[in-house]
């Protein structure tokens, strides 16, 4: 293996982690947040929390 093939190997794609930490936000957001604002929106909170879990 030459020097310019390790480099390409190197710089394939990173790893993207901000469409999990948007997921992981909007799950507490629809988890914690919904049901303060609007009181009858507890079963949606709690189903928003296990379908974002899954």
């Amino acid at each position: 293996m030459n020097i310019a093939h390790a480099e390409e190997l190197t710089s394939q794609k990173s790893l993207r982690l901000w469409p999990g930490v948007i997921a992981v936000v909007l799950q507490w957001l629809v988890w914690l947040v919904v049901p303060m604002i609007i009181s009858g929106a507890v079963p949606y909170g709690v189903i928003g929390g296990i379908v974002g879990d899954w």
